[in-house]
């Protein structure tokens, strides 16, 4: 009897599917990508991060604009995952020809365009004949070395933005009791609050709170409801306390780890 192959779904499906979808914007129509707007960057450190994405799935030569208030602020080329050239107003920084200065000024000039313009967005203008590789270029992985070391943002910051869309709530709190910000409903905001008053005080050192009286970097999870948990984030005296689903602490605690490395795990 004859036997039928039966696929089944295995660990590179998500990779497949990315590869489709850059193949597909590979042969879209110009007006298409124009129509394109991706998620504007809150400041140059995220739009770099957004231009470094759309480099690393650019092969054929390709123009993209950065976009703020419906005007385009700057241009870029890109090719083969190389950023080739960037036009701007800003006046670019000294640098030397090197590929790696070259990505440390494309960097820096992306921050104060970015810095300059909150909410800038990229466009892509479809494909471009006749580029040439010239002393401006720098690979995808150059910016991304140069945007590690210039990320001027706290971890503890970085952690929030990462779980902020998630979270049901949260508060961010400096120097254990000043309150940077929050989010969510008045009612979970005023718990979270209570739940601050308990650690900015420390005033129970048993069980699952006695690892918040540690000064070095801790993450843990605590009861809030039958549904939720409480995230309790700290480096040195500044905390972030956000509530999630059950189903979001596994992921969580994977970023927390990504921005803090294994030196400091997270503590369910």
């Amino acid at each position: 009897m004859a036997r039928t192959a039966q696929i089944t779904p295995g660990p590179n499906d998500k990779a497949e599917q990315r590869l489709r979808k850059v193949l597909k914007r590979l042969c879209a129509e110009r007006t298409a990508l124009s129509a394109e707007r991706n998620t504007p960057a809150e400041n140059g450190l995220g739009l770099v991060r957004r231009v470094i994405d759309e480099i690393d799935e650019t092969i054929l030569p390709r123009r993209i604009d950065i976009v703020a208030g419906g005007q385009v602020v700057a241009r870029l080329i890109a090719s083969h995952r190389r950023l080739i050239a960037l036009d701007t107003a800003h006046p670019a920084p000294e640098s030397n020809a090197t590929p790696e200065g070259m990505a440390r000024a494309h960097v820096e000039t992306l921050v104060q365009i970015g810095d300059s313009h909150p909410q800038a967005s990229l466009c892509c203008r479809g494909r471009i004949e006749n580029v040439a590789t010239d002393s401006q270029s720098c690979s995808v992985e150059q910016l991304a070395a140069c945007t590690v070391a210039d990320d001027r943002t706290e971890p503890l910051e970085r952690f929030l933005g990462e779980i902020e869309d998630r979270a049901q709530g949260w508060i961010r709190l400096e120097g254990r009791t000043t309150i940077l910000g929050s989010g969510g409903s008045q009612d979970l905001v005023v718990r979270l609050a209570d739940l601050e008053q308990l650690v900015a005080e420390k005033r129970m050192y048993k069980g699952s709170l006695s690892r918040l009286k540690r000064n070095e970097p801790t993450c843990s999870i605590l009861p809030f409801s039958r549904t939720l948990r409480a995230v309790v984030a700290s480096d040195s005296d500044d905390y972030v306390i956000a509530v999630l689903h059950h189903e979001d602490v596994t992921g969580t605690l994977a970023d927390w780890q990504r921005f803090y490395g294994t030196k400091f795990p997270a503590s369910p």
